[in-house]
């Protein structure tokens, strides 16, 4: 969908092994990775449990990229380290699948911001969905298992809050 509507875009799958419906594991890969993209490049996220329900689809403008997914937490814990400039609640065409919104909904608007077509993608809104991957204490969950059986955990490992 993104070349039909965007033929000179760049595409990278930078993850394609999170685990189905995994929000968290999801939000780990983008927050340890969008900053090595160059200014400018456009996040089409999608990990999506709630496809079909009336949970917000969004596009979000920083200081340096934009991004673009659904309002369940994804995008939250990358967001949270960047300056943002504006939200805009994606206006979904009437023809779009209840359940394919990764192909109708996000990767169309992401076409268009590649465009330069992001105040089009909808209207603007406020509220966005946090998601809280690091505390400031001793609880931990496991974030991700790669491929090789390493275990990611949300403990940080350096800083003030580096675990003996």
């Amino acid at each position: 969908m993104i070349y039909r509507c965007a033929k000179d875009a760049k595409i990278v799958d930078l993850c394609h092994t999170i685990q189905p419906q995994s929000i968290i594991e999801g939000s780990w890969i983008l927050k340890n990775n969008y900053k090595y993209f160059p200014k400018g490049a456009t996040f089409c996220c999608v990990v999506d449990p709630s496809v079909g329900t009336k949970r917000k689809a969004i596009v979000v403008k920083t200081k340096n990229y934009y991004f673009v997914g659904p309002d369940n937490g994804l995008m939250w814990e990358a967001l949270a380290e960047q300056k943002i400039i504006e939200i805009r609640k994606i206006k979904a065409s009437a023809d779009a699948s209840g359940t394919f919104h990764g192909r109708d909904v996000f990767a169309k608007a992401a076409a268009q911001i590649e465009k330069g077509k992001f105040e089009g993608t909808g209207d603007k809104t406020e509220m966005i969905e946090k998601l809280e991957l690091y505390r400031n204490d001793r609880e931990g969950i496991v974030v991700r298992i790669d491929r090789f059986g390493n275990i990611i955990t949300n403990l940080a490992r350096q800083g003030k809050n580096k675990y003996p």
